[in-house]
């Protein structure tokens, strides 16, 4: 994939949309979309869609050297991390799930046109991953390898249809932990992966699911902890085989002496209440309102509904304010923030809503 520049047209790698990149800095482009927003977009996230826009200011470097009086030291820049990975962490996603997804590129030329290959990460943990293809030799060479960050799919690679024979055998590498913060050790794995080119000739083969808008080819690698593909466990050190043979008979114990207590129905939970702040569910039109019309009425009812639960712990209310852009659920995060100091607020069920509701819990 070649590099984008300012003024470029691009479409959003993980997410629909896109817009014209109105500026570059440093790894982070900031993306105008249709709607006059300037959202910042990681440069590996950005495809450009068409050719450079006719009369575009686009950067070029500097010829002459700047004098010394005006050099100076420039201050480190930090990528602006994904809207979703602001959130704390969501609960019961510390079980690994881990998924390979194909699609094709044209869904309307299943037979004719290149396949994309992802790798999914839907657990709290980050992945340290390698992907490698094996030759006809027997030995294996790299296709990809880096660090997935939690509750999120990247890119690996765009497979020509005549290739896929050669990507019948792959292997993949996963190494499961958190960063600067205490975490349950995982088994790392390398799983064996068979690709079966047919498949990706069928159109029917490529189904609705939970991870993408089009439809597609979706490999369950690990789901809730329990392992799906063909794996094998990376070698670890006798310190942490000692650390699983323990846990592993306190747990036998545990179940011996549920067996011999009496059972307890837990009462169910009740379900959260369920807010649709999409403006058209607040607004019977919205002919000539601006944006940031439209978001303050979305706000306002994000502000009702806060303050008649306010003061009832233990309600439960899922916000759905949709994927977007991110702006309407950084500003619900913010106000959470200022205003109301007994609500947590984490990511509502992946499988239900994506990345388009949030969870709120009064303390």
């Amino acid at each position: 994939m070649r590099s984008v520049r300012v003024g470029e047209q691009i479409r959003f790698l993980n997410a629909s949309g896109g817009g014209v990149i109105k500026r570059i800095v440093g790894k982070v482009a900031w993306v105008e979309g249709e709607d006059g927003f300037e959202l910042p977009t990681p440069l590996n996230e950005c495809v450009p869609i068409g050719d450079e826009l006719e009369g575009a200011p686009f950067y070029t470097p500097p010829v002459s050297k700047p004098s010394q009086s005006q050099q100076a030291t420039p201050a480190p820049i930090e990528e602006a991390p994904a809207p979703h990975l602001l959130l704390p962490e969501r609960e019961g996603g510390d079980k690994l799930s881990v998924y390979m997804a194909f699609l094709p590129v044209d869904e309307k030329a299943v037979s004719r046109t290149p396949i994309e290959m992802y790798l999914i990460n839907d657990c709290n943990y980050m992945l340290y991953y390698v992907l490698s293809n094996r030759l006809a030799n027997g030995t294996y060479k790299k296709i990809a390898s880096g660090t997935i960050e939690r509750d999120t799919r990247i890119f690996l690679e765009e497979i020509p249809l005549e290739t896929i024979p050669e990507r019948e055998h792959m292997s993949l590498m996963i190494l499961p932990y958190k960063e600067e913060k205490a975490f349950d050790l995982k088994t790392p794995y390398s799983f064996t992966i068979r690709v079966d080119g047919v498949r990706f000739l069928k159109r029917h083969a490529f189904r609705e699911n939970d991870f993408f808008d089009d439809d597609a080819i979706i490999y369950p690698l690990i789901e809730e902890d329990e392992v799906r593909a063909k794996a094998v466990p990376l070698a670890i050190s006798e310190e942490t085989l000692l650390e699983e043979k323990v846990q592993a008979e306190e747990e036998q114990r545990r179940r011996r002496r549920s067996r011999q207590m009496p059972r307890h129905r837990k009462p169910a939970e009740e379900p959260p209440v369920e807010v649709d702040l999409h403006a058209t569910a607040l607004l019977t039109t919205t002919a000539g309102m601006s944006n940031s019309e439209i978001m303050e009425t979305q706000l306002a009812e994000f502000r009702r509904v806060m303050e008649s639960i306010k003061a009832q712990p233990g309600s439960r209310v899922v916000f759905v304010h949709g994927r977007g852009e991110g702006i309407l659920r950084k500003a619900i995060l913010d106000e959470l923030k200022k205003k109301y100091p007994k609500a947590s607020a984490q990511d509502a069920s992946f499988k239900e809503y994506g990345f388009g509701a949030t969870l709120v819990v009064i303390h």
